[in-house]
This record gives structure tokens, C-alpha cells and sequence, in this order.
């Protein structure tokens, strides 16, 4: 728990971060000090990066039960991993994290922690701090607005109550996926030494990958998927997560989508195509969810490197749609997440994590953190207001 608790006081439990060069804004007053402040921050990120280790995806086949069967339609290539919970291991740990800032000036964020156990989805652990944010936003160094605190919530945790130390945890942000390869996943598995994955809500523009060029991939790829999937359902094969092995490519995808755009586009403009591709997605979802848990691409970017993956798909455990609730079967989402090596993880890996603790779009650890920080931000609110 939150202690002492922030519904009553909250004074008493805000952590003051040091107003120092490496860690505020606040002493900054020319151009020339905000070009010093980042250059320290890049400094960190490029020793933060350097230290994080990427588990390569073939040391992560054949660990257990649940080693992935590679299937071929035609020229694309898939890897089956079935997707189930590990009886093995019934009190495997996952932790979540999440920040949350307050809408009005002056009031205090809170950091929050909390881990559940991966099979019986019970929180056996939760922690919070609230503290002054006195580091402005600026985009790609958004860590150094969150690391300090999230890390003496883990690093407190492993010391009072080391038997609840999570497997992984499950960051709100992302990991490598980052323009220095170093979000705020990264900061937390290296500071704190537990295998750690980025769960990205929104693309990151980066090497070549924009938001566009993901949507048009995906869209292509579950049409793909699609036909080679009923194809195999005769078979009876209980199918989990599918991660096609044809990336989306940061350059090649352009290149394709600008030709398709080129013959295909109406006069009306991008609306249209928008709309359109989104129709189709949504539609798309009930019949993939008949057939498979989770799909999953790897986003490469023009540079050749494989910085994540968008997942789609999963999820559906929580089904808002009454016909489909009757019917037994719920459709999972069609907005995708965006997952990252955050440390000590293979991006597979990382995956499958993230599709089994998903009941919704996002994966519980982090929906169970980011709802309670929005509980404690809405009460703290009211105090203050």
C-alpha cells in the first residue's frame, strides 16, 4: 500500500527530487544551459543503452512446452507460439509501472508499482510515492522526468519484500524503440537489475517507421494472415500468439504504401483512406480472434534494426460487444500496442508476455498500475483543490 496515505495528507509522502544540473530545469535560464542539461541527459541515455542487454529471439525458443512452430505460406514465413499461462511456474510474478502527472501546475505526480501473479491475476504487491515534478517535458528525455522515483519503488520492494520480486516488469513506455535506444524501460532494467519490456501506447517516430507506414503494414499483413490462417483451421491446432517473421520495414513499406496510394487513393484525400483502413481492421478482428490470441509484426527501420514489434488482436477477455459476449467469442483490439526490449529480454519473448497478461488492450500489470495512479490523482486533486 501507499503509505503514509496521500487520500489524507498529501504532504507526507511527496519526494522532493534534487534540483540539481542532471535531474531539474529549474536553474536553467539561457539557451546555453539547456544545451548543457542535454548533453548530460544524452550522455546517460548512451551509457544507459550500452548497458542493456537484448536477449536474441532464438535463445528464447524451446525453453519449455511452449516452443514455436514456424509455418510457410508461400513466400511469408510465421511462428506459432502457443499461448498459455505457466502451469509450470504457478506464482510467476509480473510487475507494472506507471506515472501519472496531475492537470493543474504545482500539484504532485505519483509513481506507481505493482505486481500481480501472472496466473491467478491477483496483485500481491502495490506501492506508490507521490513527489514534485520539477523537470519539464522534453520529448525523448521523458525518463529523466520518471526514473528516480520508479526506482525506489522497486528497489524498496526488493529489499522489504524480496519473495514478491517480479519475473519482469512491464514498463509504460518504451524500451529500446527510443531515438537513443534508451525509453524509460531501459532505465528501469538497468538500474534495477530485473528483466524489463516497453509497452508503447503510441508510435515513436523513428529510423524510417511513422504511425502511417505501421497502420498501412498491418492492415496488408492481417489480410495476409487471415487467409493463411483458414487454411490451418481444419487442423484443430490450438493457436496463441503469431508473429509474422516479414517485418514492417521503415523503407520497403514506404515504398509499397506510396504505390498503393498512388493507384488507389481517392481524390478526396488521406480521410478517406483513413477511414477506410480502420473499417477494415475493426472488421478483421472477429475472425482473427476466432483463430489465433495475438498477432504480433517487428518493426524494422531503414537502418535494418529491429526496434519492436506492434502487437493487434489480443486481449478481447473483457468484451464489450454484446453479440459477440452471447456468442462465447470476443474480438480482441484493433489498435495496436507497441512493444520494446526494455533489458535482460528477447523482443519475443517480450511479446508473448504481453498477449498472455492481456485481458484488454493493455497488458494487466501496466492497466493495473496506470488505474490506480489515475485513482490517487483524482484524490489528491480534490485535497488540493
Amino acid at each position: 500500500m501507499c503509505e503514509p496515505n496521500p487520500f489524507f495528507d498529501t504532504t507526507k509522502n511527496i519526494a522532493t527530487v534534487t534540483a540539481d544540473s542532471s535531474s531539474s530545469l529549474d536553474t536553467i535560464t539561457t539557451d546555453a544551459d539547456l544545451d548543457e542539461q542535454l548533453r548530460q541527459w544524452r550522455e546517460e541515455q548512451f551509457d544507459v543503452a550500452s548497458r542493456v542487454v537484448v536477449i536474441p529471439d532464438d535463445d528464447d525458443d524451446g525453453h519449455d512446452d511452449r516452443k514455436p512452430q514456424e509455418h510457410n505460406s508461400n513466400d511469408n514465413k510465421y511462428k506459432l507460439l502457443p499461448q498459455k499461462r505457466r502451469q509450470d511456474q504457478p506464482s510467476l510474478l509480473y510487475g507494472g509501472v506507471d506515472v501519472s502527472f496531475p492537470e493543474t501546475e504545482g500539484d504532485p505526480a505519483v509513481a506507481v508499482y505493482v505486481v500481480m501473479n501472472g496466473n491467478t491475476e491477483e496483485t500481491v504487491y502495490e506501492d506508490c510515492e507521490l513527489f514534485e515534478l520539477n523537470i519539464t517535458y522534453v520529448s525523448s528525455y521523458l525518463s529523466f522526468r520518471e526514473i528516480d522515483p520508479l526506482e525506489r519503488l522497486i528497489k524498496k520492494q526488493m529489499k522489504e519484500r524480496p519473495d514478491v520480486t517480479p519475473e519482469a516488469i512491464l514498463v509504460d513506455g518504451n524500451g529500446i524503440l527510443h531515438k537513443r535506444s534508451a525509453g524509460i524501460a531501459c532505465f528501469v532494467g538497468v538500474r534495477t537489475g530485473i528483466k524489463t519490456i516497453g509497452v508503447g501506447k503510441t508510435m515513436y517516430h523513428h529510423d524510417g517507421l511513422t504511425k502511417d507506414i505501421v497502420k498501412h503494414g498491418m492492415e496488408q499483413r492481417v489480410k495476409r494472415l487471415l487467409s493463411f490462417l483458414s487454411s490451418l483451421s481444419s487442423e484443430g491446432d490450438e493457436i496463441g500468439l503469431i508473429v509474422d517473421c516479414d517485418c514492417i520495414d521503415g523503407g520497403m513499406d514506404q515504398k509499397q504504401k506510396e504505390g498503393e496510394d498512388n493507384e488507389d487513393k481517392p481524390t478526396g484525400g488521406n480521410s478517406e483512406v483513413t477511414t477506410a483502413v480502420l473499417n477494415d481492421m475493426k472488421a478483421m478482428m472477429g475472425p482473427l480472434s476466432d483463430l489465433c490470441g495475438a498477432f504480433a509484426v517487428k518493426l524494422k527501420g531503414s537502418s535494418g534494426r529491429v526496434w519492436g514489434a506492434a502487437m493487434l488482436g489480443h486481449g478481447g477477455k473483457v468484451c464489450a460487444n454484446r453479440e459477440r459476449r452471447a456468442s462465447g467469442r470476443s474480438a480482441g483490439t484493433k489498435n495496436p500496442i507497441f512493444v520494446s526490449v526494455g533489458h535482460l529480454v528477447s523482443l519475443q519473448e517480450a511479446v508473448r508476455i504481453c498477449a498472455e497478461l492481456s485481458n484488454v488492450r493493455i497488458p494487466e500489470p501496466v492497466r493495473r498500475a496506470d488505474l490506480y495512479g489515475r485513482e490517487l490523482m483524482r484524490k489528491v486533486h480534490i485535497q488540493t483543490s
